[in-house]
């Protein structure tokens, strides 16, 4: 596995455990709030070499935060699948 590869499985690994803050979290607005904030640094941090669109997810959570959208979760939800896809079951 290269050094492009596992960035690119530890960027996954991080948004799936970002989102799953936010699902398990018992008040989700203000964990909603700070994702938001570590998404839009995690963009800013891998700019040019980046797996995971960040700034979507930020704004994602942004709009959880202040507002009651169920797209925003929806989205959220379909976000999760696809990163949970890129990384590889130890087990295989």
């Amino acid at each position: 596995m290269d050094s492009t590869q596992n960035h690119q499985i530890h960027q996954a690994i991080i948004a799936r455990e970002i989102i799953d803050i936010y699902r398990f979290a018992p008040n989700k607005t203000d964990v909603a709030e700070s994702l938001d904030v570590l998404c839009f640094a995690m963009a800013r941090l891998t700019e040019k070499h980046s797996v995971i669109d960040w700034d979507f997810l930020a704004t994602l959570f942004d709009q959880l935060a202040h507002t009651n959208n169920h797209t925003s979760f929806s989205d959220i939800e379909k976000l999760y699948q696809r990163i949970t896809s890129l990384i590889p079951d130890p087990d295989s």
